[in-house]
């Protein structure tokens, strides 16, 4: 049971509690308590109100929208060929410098 204090189950908790998956343990603890009677009370209350709201007809331009956006937000974000370099500078600076070394070794061993 995780709660948040000693004497209160977390918000999530009764919220699920009185909406979904009644528990025992919490309805116990909401027969004694007053603050998580209310919270759950208010839930239950706000729930109804929402269930006795006449149904409304999307426009379909807004659920175009929200299918569209939907989407967006699923794909993949395509980054720019130049941000995968932005991370890779140290690595980069490293291989100059190796490849540097690897030149002027090359240079003077052949060289002389």
């Amino acid at each position: 049971m995780s709660k948040t204090s000693m004497t209160h189950f977390s918000d999530d908790e009764l919220m699920a509690h009185a909406l979904e998956r009644p528990r025992e343990d919490i309805t116990e603890h909401v027969k004694t308590c007053r603050q998580c009677a209310r919270y759950v009370e208010d839930i239950r209350s706000i729930e109804n109100d929402i269930r006795g709201l006449p149904e409304e007809d999307v426009p379909e331009r807004v659920s175009r929208k929200i299918l569209t956006d939907a989407r967006r937000k699923n794909q993949p974000e395509k980054k720019p060929f130049g941000f995968m370099w932005r991370g890779s500078f140290p690595f980069l600076v490293g291989l100059a410098v190796i490849a540097a070394a690897l030149f002027l070794y090359f240079l003077f061993v052949y060289l002389h």
